[in-house]
């Protein structure tokens, strides 16, 4: 996105590339160029569809480990997790994916995790019926 602290970031990172906001087809190139996602969300709740939508491309997820999203794969094997204050653990973990074969790894096993149980329209609504029956 474009938040209020975009401006600051960009003056003490000027080397990387900031996308701002981007459509679909913008995303899915993304996705095909990339070694993982990162998810630096703090908040206890966050399920993360942008976990999901990743493992789906074969596309492995790096999440903070207070989140939900970490559920939804295995640690080590089709994501990583990392300490959500914990900078240097956060380094440990992109230093891993500088290995383009575990990446590739970690991505076609986050794919085959997705494909077990794909999340699906059916499947949510049926359990927000069961929620509701209770």
């Amino acid at each position: 996105g474009e938040g209020g602290q975009l401006e600051s970031i960009r003056n003490e990172y000027p080397e990387h590339e900031y996308l701002g906001w981007v459509n679909g087809n913008r995303v899915q190139e993304l996705y095909a160029q990339s070694k993982a996602t990162l998810m630096t969300s703090q908040w206890y709740e966050t399920a993360s569809l942008v976990t999901l939508d990743s493992m789906a491309k074969g596309v492995a997820p790096i999440v903070a480990d207070v989140t939900v999203a970490t559920d939804w794969f295995d640690e080590g094997v089709s994501g990583r997790s990392f300490r959500y204050d914990d900078p240097v653990a956060l380094a440990k973990v992109l230093e891993d994916f500088k290995d383009d074969a575990y990446a590739d790894r970690l991505g076609r096993a986050a794919r085959e995790k997705f494909m077990v149980d794909p999340p699906t329209m059916e499947k949510h609504l049926d359990q927000l019926e069961a929620l509701y029956k209770g």
